[in-house]
């Protein structure tokens, strides 16, 4: 069986993946979808659903926010946790993931310059 997951970041609509059974615990299960809050504003930012089925919520920065944490950019919905769902994102979420990753370590390295 297959699920459809939509991509819905920022208020832009960036495609589709199609899901299949999900292996993250030990007994295969129907993917989950994901709804990133942010902490700071309280910002409903992204949401990763599966049709038919609930969005967990997740605690990460919106772009608003994006330099406040160190482990990586705020907008992002890059899990390192979940494979499956990494490999699933359509190729306009992968272009907008490889934009955020390259200005946040630019920034990082521009501030630790500085900062020497």
């Amino acid at each position: 069986m297959s699920w459809t997951q939509h991509f819905l970041i920022e208020g832009a609509y960036l495609g589709t993946a199609s899901r299949t059974y999900s292996t993250q615990s030990k007994d295969a299960a129907p993917p989950d979808g994901h709804a990133f809050f942010c902490p700071h504003c309280s910002t409903l930012w992204a949401v990763c659903a599966i049709e038919g089925r609930p969005s967990f919520p997740l605690v990460r920065n919106c772009r608003k926010h994006s330099f406040t944490s160190p482990l990586g950019p705020g907008g992002s919905v890059w899990l390192s946790w979940d494979q499956e769902f990494v490999e699933a994102l359509p190729i306009a979420v992968l272009r907008r993931e490889l934009e955020l990753h390259a200005d946040w370590h630019e920034r990082r390295t521009a501030d630790l310059m500085e900062a020497i």
